[in-house]
């Protein structure tokens, strides 16, 4: 720790430079961080509540440790959005408590897919999730992942959820919920600064061979080339949306408020599986949430568990 205080005390000498999100899209560019294989293991372990031999995935958990009060039948459920979470519904109609899932996303092309595959007990609604109402019923579980930070209308959707779902029904949700449009703060790229300068020369190496990442001060509106329009859109509502209308259960914290950013385009430095490797992503992870559960840094990345208010 003291030597991670002397570099961000040293913070005020890096070089000024655009924060570069390259890529063929924003989602892809900012959640790199997701696809490196030992950040992937632990964020699963955080998301079963560190019982990774009882419970498959997130949702899995969700359902088995809250779902007390759920109707003892065949559950329904209902997936917000499945654009960037094509396997939700797969995973959810593979919990053996769910009969039936329906899927509601804006894209008919990914919903063609969806049915394309013929999977027993899915259907799909194309609809406008910013304006339109959602589907009339009475859910067991309404679930969506990384789907809700894309949409516009986030209040609507709160709205719209706590008209559907069942009294008794839980709300699932993964999600990006950072500064709107990836606005990072001045402090919040500072700490990325000093998680660099600390990493060895060979994890910083750009991926298109350009060199090295260098640091960078601050992130703003001009230097973020979005590629694609709506990502984070209303991300700080997310949050926001939830407690208003939800009782939460669980609220997990899984980081990204350093690593996303830090990460961007040094990701593939962190793909291999060797111990090293391992053991410097488990370093940062740690030294991450331990800001986080200390109160200096907000959680970009969060899993929610909730119940009707």
């Amino acid at each position: 720790m003291p030597v991670f205080k002397k570099v961000l005390s040293d913070v005020r000498d890096v070089f000024k430079k655009e924060y570069r999100t390259g890529g063929s899209g924003v989602r892809k560019v900012i959640d790199n961080w997701l696809e490196i294989p030992r950040v992937k293991e632990i964020l699963s372990q955080r998301q079963r509540g560190f019982d990774t031999e009882k419970y498959p995935n997130f949702y899995d958990y969700a359902i088995s440790r809250w779902g007390s009060r759920l109707p003892q039948r065949k559950l329904n459920a209902l997936v917000i959005g499945c654009t960037y979470a094509n396997e939700l519904p797969e995973l959810l109609i593979n919990n053996g408590e769910i009969g039936n899932v329906l899927v509601v996303d804006n894209d008919a092309v990914v919903l063609e897919n969806l049915l394309d595959k013929r999977i027993p007990g899915i259907e799909c609604w194309q609809m406008e999730l910013n304006t339109d109402p959602l589907p009339r019923g009475s859910f067991d579980i309404v679930a969506c992942d990384n789907s809700l930070n894309y949409c516009r209308g986030v209040r609507h959707i709160g709205a719209e959820i706590e008209k559907v779902i069942g009294r008794s029904g839980l709300f699932l949700a993964r999600e990006y919920v950072g500064p709107n449009r990836l606005q990072f703060s001045e402090s919040q790229m500072k700490l990325v600064n000093a998680f660099l300068a600390l990493l060895p020369q060979k994890y910083r190496q750009l991926a298109d061979g350009s060199g090295d990442f260098m640091l960078c001060e601050t992130v703003q509106s001009e230097d973020i080339q979005i590629m694609e329009s709506n990502k984070a859109i209303k991300s700080e509502d997310i949050e926001k949306m939830v407690h208003f209308h939800f009782r939460i259960m669980e609220e997990i914290h899984l980081g990204g408020s350093i690593l996303a950013p830090l990460m961007t385009e040094i990701y593939q430095c962190f793909m291999e599986s060797d111990r090293e490797t391992a053991q410097l992503v488990d370093t940062l992870l740690d030294v991450e949430m331990r800001l986080i559960e200390g109160g200096l840094l907000d959680s970009n990345y969060k899993a929610f568990i909730c119940r009707p208010a």
